[in-house]
């Protein structure tokens, strides 16, 4: 049990942390119906009324699933919000899908499987280990039952009510996805084409190994290329070259430090002696350091007086963006701004200035000024956003959602349209917080939706880059039939020179018609994979591979999407026996049926939200959808 308890105690404490986690982050009232009288109609399905209450008890449910399941609920039942799943369980519930009360607790060991299976972790261990780990799981979420309950507002019984809807709406899937019937042959067909495998070693060789004797394109050239792919997708085509440029923004915020402030604040000494007294007597058992025996009562004193700070910080912060916003017309969650506002917004430099004197005139703490930074001078796209330091990992909480900053920018008004969100450009956005407790002030200065560059100038790099890369394809793939020779001679290792700065590097993989494992963009294309799988298919399963000529089982390719080549050597082929084909009829069958009737491609799905909202003709009182899925 030690070894085990070794073996997984960083998966043990990444799924305990993660429960801890999600209690931290849900809030524990539901806000989005707070306002909204008790008797009001949410929505209509099939024309039967939702009430407020109806879709918060479905809005409570959810919040436990996500608790217990540790975030995995979507994967496991591609439930995807509160509606979602209110609807789901409507169909459940009318096509007699969901069993009694008692059935919750029945299937929870059966949900903690699902909970391994999605995470991937159910394929590194063995049948013992995944029994020890489904127990100890089992007791981790009936340990953590309170604080589901109380996370949540919902009963234990009502928490396995929850639980037992959730195996209805899994089991209406699942009678859904095996409801076709296969003929043997496409079973075997499809069986071949789904589990085939093959294992390989295989080097990479990009296209940087032959850009020393390119020369630089010339002007008609990049003129050419540019008016060629200026209004392509990038990652479009067979090469994946587009210049289009995405939806972008320049940002600029102002950061609310907490343990900048933490570091300013000093306890009063007479506060803690009093809290100390109050608790202690005033006694100090033998042994113990006085200075230690304080400490809780110092921390918790600072702790308090943080926060007040921080209180402080911001009603002076949004203070600020008021008076600024008197100056505008608000026109719904929107603002008509003057012509001049581009110059007059709110000055995140002067509003850190204001914070710093009212901190110390209120509280006689000097804190170190809020940082302000402004990213204004480039373009940001999603990508770009996700990686700012601090900011990019913060989050926004409305009512039971959580929603990362990095698309939040990107549902401003300019970019995406009306919403509830009230976006802006120049308009001071809500502030997020990330798990340290830091605050984010932010303004988006300005918003340009996807288009093609204005000129080639824009993109000048990324087309030069190109074009040269091209051009060193074009010489790798004049080289395949050289660099399969050396593979056949002399291995793999005849491709590496080591005395290079940049040695290639040897990997493996396995690799089925669906994708390499593990995944290598560069080489984890359907014509690679084709190509190794074609190759495989005619070695003798029966023949041990290493009797088998190296001849035999090496496949070069030429990528044109990464414009480089892949030379692979096979070292084990794993074709569908007779015995495999009986054994996983069953899932096979399921994964044809969930593939050729959309589950893999979410809008397609039957069940996905956009399908069941008009299969069920969901309408909100005014007609329109409401939007409370986690998308």
């Amino acid at each position: 049990m030690l070894k085990f308890l070794r073996k997984y105690s960083k998966w043990i404490l990444v799924v305990g942390g993660s429960l801890l986690m999600i209690a931290f982050l849900l809030p524990t009232t539901i806000q989005e119906l707070g306002n909204r009288p008790i008797f009001n109609t949410v929505m209509r399905v099939d024309g039967r009324r939702i009430g407020a209450v109806e879709f918060q008890q479905a809005m409570r449910e959810y919040n436990a699933l996500q608790l217990i399941t540790f975030e995995t609920l979507r994967p496991i039942s591609n439930v995807s919000g509160p509606e979602h799943w209110l609807l789901l369980v409507h169909e459940a519930e009318n096509g007699g899908f969901i069993a009694g009360r008692g059935e919750g607790t029945e299937f929870l060991p059966d949900l903690v499987y699902q909970m391994l299976y999605a995470s991937g972790r159910v394929f590194q261990m063995s049948p013992e280990e995944v029994e020890q780990m489904k127990t100890m799981m089992v007791q981790a979420i009936m340990t953590g039952l309170p604080m589901v309950q109380e996370r949540s507002g919902l009963s234990e019984q009502q928490i396995f009510e929850a639980i037992s809807k959730l195996h209805g709406v899994i089991r209406m899937q699942v009678a859904y996805q095996r409801s076709p019937r296969f003929s043997d042959r496409r079973l075997a067909v499809g069986m071949k084409r789904l589990n085939e495998s093959a294992s390989i070693d295989y080097v990479f060789i990009p296209p940087d190994r032959e850009l020393a004797g390119v020369p630089e394109p010339t002007e008609e050239q990049i003129a050419a290329h540019f008016a060629r792919y200026r209004d392509a997708e990038p990652g479009s085509g067979e090469l994946g070259i587009g210049y289009r440029r995405p939806d972008r923004v320049k940002i600029e915020w102002l950061v609310l430090d907490r343990a900048a402030i933490t570091a300013a604040v000093r306890p009063d000494p007479i506060e803690v002696q009093k809290r100390f007294i109050r608790a202690t007597g005033g006694n100090v058992p033998e042994g113990v350091d006085p200075a230690a025996a304080r400490k809780p009562y110092e921390t918790e004193v600072q702790n308090e007086v943080v926060e007040r700070v921080m209180r402080t910080a911001d009603q002076v912060i949004r203070g600020e963006f008021e008076r600024a916003l008197r100056r505008a017309t608000a026109e719904g969650v929107y603002w008509r701004l003057p012509d001049d506002w581009a110059q007059t917004r709110p000055d995140l430099a002067a509003i850190r200035d204001v914070v710093v004197a009212r901190v110390r005139e209120l509280h006689q703490i000097s804190i170190p000024g809020p940082t302000v930074v402004k990213r204004t001078g480039d373009w940001l796209v999603q990508g770009d956003i996700a990686g700012l330091d601090g900011i990019g990992a913060s989050t926004l909480k409305r009512g039971v959602q959580t929603e990362p900053f990095s698309s939040l920018p990107f549902r401003v008004r300019e970019l995406a349209g009306p919403s509830d969100l009230g976006l802006q450009v120049g308009v001071p956005a809500e502030a997020t917080t990330d798990f340290r407790g830091n605050r984010y002030y932010y303004i988006i200065t300005d918003a340009r939706k996807a288009a093609a560059p204005d000129s080639v100038d824009e993109v000048r790099d990324e087309v030069v880059r190109d074009l040269r890369q091209l051009a060193a394809f074009e010489r790798l793939r004049e080289r395949v039939p050289a660099v399969r020779e050396a593979v056949v001679a002399n291995g793999l290792d005849a491709l590496i020179d080591r005395a290079e700065d940049e040695p290639l590097t040897l990997k493996k993989a396995t690799l089925l018609a669906s994708g390499l494992f593990p995944r290598d963009a560069n080489v984890d294309t359907e014509e690679f994979r084709a190509a190794v799988l074609e190759v495989a298919g005619k070695l003798d399963p029966t023949v041990s591979i290493v009797d088998s000529p190296r001849d035999g089982r090496t496949v070069v390719v030429a990528i044109p999407r990464s414009r480089g080549i892949a030379a692979a050597v096979i070292t084990r082929v794993a074709p569908v026996t007779i015995e495999m084909f009986r054994r996983a009829q069953p899932s096979t069958a399921a994964n044809l049926t969930r593939t050729e009737l959309g589950f893999n491609t979410p809008d397609e799905s039957p069940f996905s939200l956009e399908t069941m909202r008009k299969r069920l003709n969901v309408v909100s009182p005014r007609g329109e959808d409401r939007k409370t899925d986690d998308n």
